[in-house]
């Protein structure tokens, strides 16, 4: 889905988690990010995926650089848990 590309109602769905989905695309599919983080998350469930975009959402990800601040922190968070 690309902004624009549907009907107004659908289109406000998709531009809330649109820049979500590219961020974790970028940092996640993409690898950029650390491994044991990027394979936390590709173990999540359907249910802890979308509960993992909501945060983003709520955590205001507006572009790929916070995006990568919010996986940075979660890296940060995961390693402090395993300490």
């Amino acid at each position: 889905n690309y902004p624009g590309g549907t009907k107004d109602e659908r289109e406000a769905i998709f531009r809330t988690a649109f820049m979500a989905l590219g961020s974790w695309e970028k940092h996640i599919a993409g690898h950029r990010a650390d491994a044991v983080l990027i394979s936390r998350i590709n173990s999540m469930t359907p249910h802890q995926f979308v509960g993992l975009i909501g945060d983003m959402i709520d955590a205001g990800i507006s572009n790929v650089g916070e995006g990568e601040t919010f996986f940075s922190e979660m890296t940060r968070r995961l390693y402090a848990q395993a300490a």
